[in-house]
């Protein structure tokens, strides 16, 4: 393995001189918490107030960690109280008003990140040898003390090299409140919909960019969706979609790519005035759950750092054990990085698979149980379908479309409508041209069935896939919520 070795101790000094600050325990031997660990060590540097220090990060398993003691001298430099007694390292901010309690998921760790006194996160600290000082200190992961700060209205940006801390903004927020009415936009017939049927949506997500083959992002699509929302008090998220599993590998399988996948996504959504992205990748490989994750926390940090939100979509899944498909995505931790969570509780039975419900009600509400046993309910945004699927017998796949049509069949003579309470699923049944067809699709009373388990649970919100496909009745069940 190779030594590194550093003639900078002259530094130490420099940093703390240069923030102007006097913190507990004020030099670089913080006292450690564990172990020494190995790992590469590479020059960084905290920028605050205009003022630089250069330091020495830590790389850890794919994490980075800054020593304590200069990020509490940065933070120090701008008039908040730190200490740390070799566990807790307690931040104090004087304005409790603008403190963000909500979502808080502590987890476990050796290091316990304390705020006016409240746990917010227990995170695994590590201790290498500063080369400034030349003794062990103990290092804190980037991404956990980023979150502490943001809770304060600190913002905080991180682009590798460079830990950029100022007091800044929050989130945006819908003008009607914190519930999410959330309507997925994918044309302009969608935008169409949401300006003329659906009087209740507060934000939007435009298709925005789709990930191509070649690792980068297509052209804006976004931009009339995003003038709209802007204009009438909503949020415009945009989404970046990916459903190949080979590009997925390609994309995560790359330290490199991923890194410049999650900038490049960033500076996006952040040059086209988007209020945050929605991330839509499905089918991911198993293989890249934790470089998924990584992926996750580097596009977080440059997101939060302008106030931008990051939503994630994941699959519907009521048994990890079991539901191994989808063994990519990591519920639990993708809710712990993200503002808001997705769960696409449709396609149970999808084109290619046998006639059934699209969403019956027992699996969707096992979805969201395990989602909230996993992820603050008010993180978590319950996905509803609004389309049919029309099987016909000979045929290997459904055909797809809006409810209209499903409610111009069902009024057709010959046509049989059934409604499965249990699972709160309508049906018909039809010939044509000597061929029957089985159609399964969604009703005013499906919906509200649907959307009482997204106020059972007390969700953040409900989505709908996609403004544009719901009829008249299925749009005002949707319209009730929030």
């Amino acid at each position: 393995m190779t030594r590194h070795r550093f003639r900078r101790k002259a530094i130490t000094v420099f940093a703390a001189t240069l923030f102007g600050s006097s913190i507990a325990n004020a030099n670089a031997d913080i006292r450690p918490v564990a172990a020494a660990v190995s790992g590469p060590v590479t020059a960084k540097s905290i920028v605050c107030n205009g003022r630089n220090a250069n330091v020495y990060g830590i790389a850890v398993n794919g994490t980075t960690y800054m020593p304590v003691y200069y990020v509490m001298s940065a933070l120090t430099s701008l008039g908040y109280q730190n200490s740390w007694n070799g566990s807790t390292w307690s931040f104090t901010v004087n304005s409790t008003d603008a403190i963000n309690w909500s979502n808080l998921s502590i987890g476990t760790g050796n290091a316990t990140l304390q705020l006016n006194n409240v746990t917010v996160h227990k995170v695994q600290a590590v201790v290498h040898t500063d080369p400034n000082s030349g003794k062990l200190t103990t290092y804190m992961p980037v991404w956990y003390v980023m979150q502490m700060l943001a809770r304060a209205n600190i913002a905080s940006s991180w682009n590798g090299t460079t830990w950029t801390i100022t007091p800044d903004g929050q989130l945006p927020q819908p003008t009607d409140g914190p519930l999410w009415n959330v309507a997925f936009v994918t044309n302009a017939s969608s935008l169409t919909d949401v300006e003329t049927n659906r009087h209740n949506v507060n934000v939007i997500m435009p298709d925005a960019y789709d990930i191509e083959s070649n690792d980068q992002l297509s052209a804006n699509q976004g931009a009339a969706a995003t003038s709209y929302a802007h204009q009438h008090g909503m949020l415009s998220i945009g989404r970046v979609d990916l459903f190949d599993k080979t590009e997925e590998a390609s994309i995560f399988g790359s330290e490199s790519s991923t890194s410049a996948l999650a900038n490049e996504i960033a500076s996006s959504i952040i040059g086209a005035g988007y209020d945050g992205v929605n991330l839509d990748i499905e089918f991911l490989p198993t293989a890249d759950r934790g470089a998924f994750l990584s992926f996750l926390e580097q596009l977080h940090v440059a997101l939060t750092a302008k106030n931008k939100w990051l939503t994630v979509d994941v699959p519907a899944i009521t048994n990890p054990t079991q539901d191994t498909w989808d063994a990519g995505y990591d519920v639990a931790s993708i809710g712990e990085i993200a503002d808001k969570v997705i769960c696409m509780a449709y396609d149970y039975s999808y084109p290619t698979s046998p006639a059934g419900p699209i969403a019956p009600l027992s699996w969707v509400n096992a979805a969201i149980s395990y989602d909230v046993s996993q992820i603050p309910a008010n993180k978590v945004i319950l996905g509803i379908d609004t389309y049919a699927y029309d099987w016909s017998t000979g045929s290997s796949t459904a055909t797809s479309y809006g409810l209209d049509h499903a409610d111009s069949l069902a009024s057709q003579p010959g046509t049989v409508t059934t409604y499965d309470a249990a699972d709160a699923a309508p049906e018909l049944t039809y010939v044509q041209d000597g061929v029957k067809h089985t159609v399964y699709y969604e009703n005013a009373a499906s919906l509200s069935a649907r959307v009482a388990i997204a106020t059972t649970f007390k969700l953040g919100g409900i989505s709908d896939w996609r403004a544009g496909l719901e009829d008249s009745a299925t749009a005002q069940v949707l319209d009730s919520f929030g």
